[in-house]
């Protein structure tokens, strides 16, 4: 993993520990004031082979219907 790249939202460098992605504070929150972020934590898990921290997940399941109006370019 190439902790180099990922950087948190304080701008600090990622702890090399880490092995579950976690939304911060309220996980369904967060996803429905931005859907983009269930895309981007299911790439983070893929790409830096890192698994889903259950509540996260499950907020993740029940916002996942958000994604249907989020645009292409955003996507992409």
């Amino acid at each position: 993993m190439n902790t180099d790249l990922i950087k948190s939202v304080v701008g600090k460098q990622m702890n090399t520990k880490v092995s579950k992605i976690r939304a911060v504070g309220k996980a369904e929150e967060r996803f429905r004031e931005d859907y983009l972020r269930i895309l981007r934590g299911l790439r983070f898990s893929a790409c830096y082979g890192l698994s889903i921290e259950e509540e996260t997940a499950d907020a993740m399941r029940k916002c996942a219907e958000g994604l249907s109006i989020l645009s292409g370019e955003r996507v992409w």
